[in-house]
């Protein structure tokens, strides 16, 4: 049997309105209420990144500490980060991945298959009834031929 890793999800957060959240750390809070209006210069050229994908959030890296701190305090071992493109926000979630013992990997995979073979009986069940009432439809269908037939 291949050794099978189990993914826990453990908690998922949402780092979310990452503009308003980089332009604060910035400039402070708009005396409006309103947003700042600014232009951009990316002074990557020379950099050592090979790509560098400007249309994604900028997260302050305490806040991304911070969150990562939180989640791994909760038993997370590995994180997934995903964009929001909706929300200039990320979703980051912690998962906990671990080696399943193999007892436990096949008293999981029996209940699986025990719960596939119970739903497949099930529709088997509605199946067969489904079929009933068709062959009942059609014998009432040759039924109704063989009348219209006798009455010539």
């Amino acid at each position: 049997m291949k050794p099978t890793i189990r993914e826990t999800v453990i908690n998922q957060v949402e780092l979310d309105n990452l503009n308003d959240v980089v332009d604060i750390g910035l400039f402070g809070e708009h005396p409006e209420g309103d947003c700042w209006d600014y232009d951009w210069v990316h002074d990557y050229d020379n950099s050592n990144c090979s790509t560098y994908w400007k249309s994604n959030e900028h997260v302050p890296v305490d806040m991304l500490l911070e969150t990562i701190e939180m989640l791994k305090a909760e038993g997370t071992t590995h994180i997934q980060i995903y964009p929001h493109g909706d929300h200039e926000s990320y979703y980051i979630t912690g998962v906990k991945l671990e080696l399943m013992p193999e007892k436990e990997v096949l008293a999981k995979r029996k209940k699986e298959l025990e719960i596939a073979i119970r739903n497949h009986e099930i529709r088997m069940k509605l199946d067969k009834q489904d079929l009933e009432k068709s062959v009942d439809f059609l014998a009432e269908l040759y039924e109704k031929l063989e009348a219209l037939n006798d009455a010539k």
